[in-house]
């Protein structure tokens, strides 16, 4: 029996895609901020800084590894072909990314295949500071920094642009690109808002049903973007649903946290068909492109992040290990520091998951755990 392929994975957070790396029989090597325990558990890990992110362990690994990136590295296209450049990719490569991440030229792309997404604007001149517009980021990250323009807002000293606020609930859909176009996997239910960060990601459940109206629109978005932006294996599209329509806000050229929720509510080991894509478009051969890899979910999954409320030392918090024979049971915590870590005010401590069969269901059992968690950890 041969050993399995190495995959290194690098992101801000790898412990999602080490576990999906595993679910799809490969060898995980990490690259992250946080270098947490259950992730230890199951892979080698190097911590690393994004200030400015250097990856050096990709040059030594063997020539059948492959690599994949999280976020926010989709900020990092020239760091992405320098990595590519030794280590073959699954994913889309730092030129089309820096495409992907333009919101001026998402936003026309849509508008010109007549779906719907918010107005744009480079800068607040004229707009009126009554919250109806949003200051985001251009490098953004987890809903991070995004802040209403408001009567009281400052301009960023980093490079931002101004976004139509549209009311709604917030979705995620996640796809399978390859060759021009997208197969959609399935959508997320988003759980935003932090503190002063109301458009910071908490989690997700998921799958949801939308009406077919939507999964109609949400095809054409997906079939639209593979296309324009070349995007190969898994990318998420963020979403707002509005009088009938998905409005997108924005493009996660990348393996996303929506990944495991669904990965996990499918008994699907979506890594193995990101791989098969990304694997036929560097061979060039054809090959057979994206096709419908959705499991039947059996049940209705959720996660979501518990932020520290106060300066928190960890304590001694015991872990699920990843388990060959069941490596879709869903764990009561993920995301878990070592004893003794120091964690900061708004700094994740880790994260909660949940299951039901309806995501009603799913969403009131993930607030008892999470109510739960935080007086376990003193975070009431």
């Amino acid at each position: 029996m041969t050993d399995p392929r190495t995959l290194f994975i690098a992101g801000a957070s790898t412990r999602a895609a080490a576990y999906s790396a595993l679910r799809a029989g490969l060898k995980p090597l990490c690259a992250d901020l946080f270098a947490d325990r259950d992730l230890k558990a199951v892979a080698e890990v190097r911590r690393i800084s994004l200030d400015p992110p250097t990856l050096d362990i990709a040059a030594n690994l063997p020539a059948s590894a492959r690599w994949i990136y999280t976020g926010p590295f989709e900020n990092y296209p020239g760091l992405v072909d320098q990595i590519r450049s030794t280590l073959p990719l699954w994913g889309t490569c730092g030129a089309n990314l820096k495409a992907a991440r333009d919101p001026v030229r998402l936003a026309r792309s849509l508008k010109r295949a007549g779906l719907s997404t918010p107005e744009l604007r480079p800068d607040p001149a004229g707009l009126p500071r009554d919250g109806s517009w949003l200051m985001k980021p251009i490098a953004s990250g987890g809903g991070r920094n995004i802040e209403p323009w408001a009567a009281w807002s400052r301009l960023s000293d980093d490079p931002v642009y101004f976004q139509e606020r549209i009311p709604g609930p917030s979705y995620s859909a996640l796809y399978l690109g390859s060759l021009g176009r997208a197969a959609l996997i399935g959508i997320s239910r988003q759980l935003l808002g932090l503190g002063g960060q109301p458009f910071a990601y908490r989690g997700g459940i998921g799958p949801v049903r939308l009406p077919r109206s939507f999964e109609a629109q949400l095809a054409r978005i997906g079939d639209r973007l593979a296309d324009e932006f070349r995007l190969i294996g898994l990318f998420g599209v963020d979403f707002i649903a509005h009088a009938g329509r998905a409005w997108v806000l924005e493009l996660n050229p990348r393996y996303t946290a929506s990944v495991e929720i669904l990965e996990l509510a499918s008994r699907s080991p979506l890594l193995l068909e990101h791989g098969r894509v990304c694997d036929i478009e560097m061979s060039g051969d054809g090959g057979t492109g994206v096709e419908d890899c959705r499991g039947e979910p059996c049940r209705i999954v959720g996660k979501r992040i518990l932020y520290a409320t106060r300066r928190l030392t960890a304590p001694d918090l015991s872990i699920q290990p990843f388990v060959k024979d069941d490596p879709y049971r869903v764990p009561e915590i993920a995301d878990v520091p070592d004893e003794g870590t120091e964690i900061e005010i708004g700094e994740p401590v880790l994260t909660v998951f949940a299951e039901g069969n309806r995501p009603g269901d799913c969403a009131a059992r993930l607030r008892l755990d999470v109510n739960r968690w935080r007086r376990r950890l003193g975070l009431v």
